[in-house]
């Protein structure tokens, strides 16, 4: 039994959740933790909630700044445009590339960035609309999952697990009758609304 690389909690948190003392469901439990995360990952459309490196080619949007598709960003290490470097500012007035955790902006110029502005000449960095001529490698993510997250995670897999023999129902019993309702939610709406605060937004 192993966990995985981007499991949104673990074992020992999920069972003190669930108050079960024993070692027999851990294969199952273990796996609930590494294929939901999965799930999850991919309802937040996202790939890695961990800090991990990426290398994007975008389309240019004429502007002085870009949403990278993964955040928080940690590091930026490339900004290319139309095959030219874009180096980092050095400082907080230089020209080069700065960033926050969300988007990557240009400052200043050279010549190879020469246009014929409105009411001048212009040196401006920008990223120069075109189809696939930028080029972003950053790294972006959390160093550990985050504990909103972690508490989202183990609810929404406790949820599952007591749920698991009848998945979707609402109720099976109701004066003294037995019914079956479905639910169309498989998870708390508090679990959801966690997830929707790290959810990656379609940018194009």
């Amino acid at each position: 039994m192993s966990t995985g690389p981007d499991d949104l909690c673990v074992l020992p948190d999920l069972k003190a959740w669930l108050n079960i003392q024993t070692s027999a469901e851990d294969t199952l439990l273990q796996n609930l933790i590494t294929r939901g995360s999965l799930q999850m990952l991919r309802w937040m459309n996202r790939d890695h909630i961990i800090a991990t490196s990426y290398t994007e080619n975008r389309d240019g949007n004429g502007a002085l700044f870009m949403l990278p598709r993964n955040f928080p960003l940690v590091s930026v290490s490339s900004v290319i445009v139309n095959g030219i470097p874009i180096p980092g500012a050095m400082d907080q007035v230089s020209p080069g590339y700065v960033f926050d955790a969300y988007k990557i902006m240009l400052r200043g110029g050279s010549s190879a960035f020469y246009s014929l502005g409105p009411y001048s000449s212009q040196y401006q960095y920008r990223f120069t609309r075109g189809f696939q001529n930028v080029q972003l490698v950053y790294t972006a993510g959390y160093a550990t999952v985050p504990s909103d997250l972690q508490q989202a995670a183990i609810e929404g897999f406790a949820y599952m697990y007591r749920r698991r023999t009848h998945i979707g129902e609402d109720s099976n019993s109701a004066s003294g009758e037995v019914t079956i309702g479905f639910s169309k939610d498989m998870l708390p709406g508090s679990v959801l609304l966690t997830l929707e605060q790290y959810r990656r937004r379609a940018l194009e």
